[in-house]
């Protein structure tokens, strides 16, 4: 059985699967993904662009993939002087 292929972003209405993608992930332009339930597909989409929750991949089969935020660590960043706080995260994004 081949894998199904997606060639365009739809907004979800109805999702018949999902796909987990970090922050990094979702940028992307040809890939093979793997869906929640470990069905695969292809992504290979005209240009690159940056998918976020609450859209889909379009199947060619017409069913749709919904894209979901995975879980990511997150860097708590505490400073006592308010202007100390700009700078750290200037050099940290």
């Amino acid at each position: 059985m081949s894998l199904q292929k997606s060639y365009e972003i739809v907004d979800v209405a109805q999702a018949q699967a999902k796909v987990a993608l970090t922050y990094d992930q979702r940028l992307l332009r040809r890939k093979k993904l793997t869906t929640t339930s470990g069905e695969g597909f292809y992504v290979d989409l005209p240009q690159t662009i940056s998918v976020m929750a609450g859209q889909g991949f379009l199947l060619g089969d017409g069913r749709v993939v919904a894209i979901e935020a995975a879980d990511e660590d997150l860097l708590a960043i505490c400073c006592a002087m308010r202007g100390t706080l700009a700078i750290v995260t200037r050099h940290v994004n």
